[in-house]
């Protein structure tokens, strides 16, 4: 089983040790970008270890910095571990406090370096779009330290997706399931509360909020939530763990699996429409 702490500290060696021997080199990342056609981009989230670089990579910058083969050989170990460990993460759920979890703070990271982000959940509004009230009842039964935390801390992602220029180099796609929405979360107030904060999501310009609503036949079933990175990593959780995989044929399979649920999902005008009316059932107390 892949130790999280291990990966964690695998990637800070190597994104410390990349960045050390650029500089003893004397040189800057533009520079080495132009010399070996590495996007600066990519250099540079090598270097503060928010992407992986893969080992025939890490050997071409090793060269460039002139780098002593014993020293290159162990860049090249810390990669293909950290590449192992991405993949071996398709067959083993993580399991450790949500709040703590170094495996929590990777999911992160990726979702902060991906240019796009597309959500499926079944059984409940995911963390970045929900309010104060329905995010606070999700952890009502957390050590409540803990849980004001967790709650402030989604309320950050949100508006961080709320804030069109802070989040422009971003798209979600999110699908929602009225099943979802018809979970009473915390009571009639709060979910009203919920559902006007949905309706207002759909007309942010870089979000595209689907619901898919009780009426809409489909042939299909999906029992969990997923969330996909870019078409390169897949997130999966259960109540008690997660995990990430990188896999191509876990891609594949989530992938086309997504873009089935997209054509159930109602958007703009006949999202808003749908909302409202299970905002009026809570606002009425039906």
């Amino acid at each position: 089983m892949t130790d999280p702490q291990g990966d964690v500290n695998d990637r800070d060696e190597l994104s410390r040790s990349l960045r050390r021997l650029r500089l003893d080199a004397g040189l800057t990342q533009v520079q080495v970008s132009e010399r070996t056609g590495l996007a600066q981009s990519r250099l540079s989230g090598a270097e503060s270890g928010k992407r992986f670089l893969d080992a025939e990579t890490i050997v071409v910058l090793a060269r460039l910095y002139q780098v002593a083969p014993q020293e290159q050989q162990r860049l090249v170990e810390l990669a293909r571990e950290l590449h192992a460990a991405s993949l071996d993460s398709r067959m083993v759920f993580q399991r450790a406090s949500w709040h703590t979890n170094h495996f929590n703070q990777r999911i992160q990271r990726i979702e902060e370096e991906s240019a796009r982000v597309q959500s499926y959940q079944p059984a409940m509004v995911i963390g970045p779009l929900q309010t104060r009230g329905y995010a606070a009842t999700v952890f009502s039964g957390f050590d409540p330290a803990a849980a004001a935390m967790a709650v402030e801390t989604r309320l950050a992602r949100g508006q961080r997706i709320a804030d069109a220029d802070a989040d422009a180099d971003r798209a979600w796609t999110v699908l929602l399931t009225e099943g979802a929405l018809m979970w009473n979360m915390g009571g009639d107030e709060v979910m009203a509360e919920q559902v006007r904060h949905l309706i207002e999501i759909t007309r942010w310009p870089h979000v595209r909020l689907g619901i898919i609503t009780r009426d809409t036949p489909a042939t299909f079933t999906v029992h969990h939530g997923f969330h996909i990175y870019d078409g390169r990593t897949v997130h999966i959780g259960t109540i008690t763990a997660s995990a990430l995989s990188t896999d191509p044929r876990d891609l594949t399979e989530y992938i086309s699996l997504f873009a089935r649920l997209e054509q159930l999902a109602r958007y703009d005008d006949e999202a808003r429409a749908a909302l409202a009316r299970i905002g009026n059932m809570y606002r009425n107390g039906a």
